[in-house]
């Protein structure tokens, strides 16, 4: 009898707690999960978060948090009449992030309801834009070598879903010339810098850099490293990352 009675009054409690979301009537209409692929490096993520007032009663928005200052929500009606859809946008800023990201967005609402929603966002942020190496090494002019120009090349990819064109190619060091293949980068395709450089005519210069300049929304400018030695004596120190 005793286990009849408790069995009942779990059951009571259940139906009392259905009964009350109910009364409430916060009808989540986005899922609790939203993931959004793969998305490149500098492209905002976007999105809204959907609810039903299916009470009857006006519910009202108290407050929306957010997980870090990267994510910015905000919604268009802070009362929601019964039977009206409440909104919540938001834009996740993803520069500065690599590989797999989670962020939260809470939504309280206003006393009677006392309710509160929870959304987790997913995402895979990645670098649209790669270019490899992504630091040149070129040779010393040594004493007594036969070499007049030496040859390399990088790779520029485009491994993102929208064409991008390579503007220009830049460098101050003197002997160093680079030819692209192309000027247009498709999705999922790439352009070849070849590279030929005069040891001779950069005696004596330090490091510098190349400058690759695109038309990407975001980083629309890559430098890249460029270390080489010009000394005419056998004592040069070996270039960086090398062995002597």
């Amino acid at each position: 009898m005793r286990l009849n009675k408790k069995f009942s009054g779990v059951l009571i409690l259940s139906a009392c707690l259905i009964s009350l979301a109910g009364a409430q009537g916060i009808q989540p209409i986005t899922p609790a999960v939203i993931h959004f692929g793969a998305v490149g490096e500098g492209r905002p993520i976007e999105g809204e978060i959907k609810f039903r007032n299916d009470g009857t009663s006006p519910l009202t928005i108290e407050t929306v948090e957010s997980s870090c200052g990267c994510t910015v929500s905000h919604y268009a009606n802070k009362r929601i009449v019964p039977g009206d859809t409440g909104r919540v946008f938001f834009r996740i800023e993803t520069r500065g992030f690599r590989g797999p990201i989670q962020k939260t967005i809470d939504v309280y609402f206003a006393p009677p309801a006392q309710q509160e929603l929870h959304y987790l966002i997913q995402a895979t942020v990645f670098r649209e834009l790669l270019v490899r190496p992504d630091t040149l090494y070129l040779p010393s002019a040594e004493k007594g070598s036969r070499s007049e120009t030496h040859s390399d090349s990088l790779v520029l990819m485009n491994r993102g879903t929208h064409p991008l064109v390579l503007r220009s190619v830049f460098t101050a060091i003197k002997g160093l010339t680079l030819k692209p293949s192309a000027t247009r980068l498709p999705p999922g395709e790439s352009i070849v810098l070849r590279v030929q450089f005069k040891p001779k005519a950069a005696l004596g210069a330090g490091p510098g850099q190349l400058i690759i300049r695109t038309n990407h929304p975001v980083f629309d400018e890559l430098v890249v490293p460029v270390y080489f030695q010009n000394h005419t004596d056998s004592s040069a120190m070996p270039l960086p990352g090398k062995r002597p």
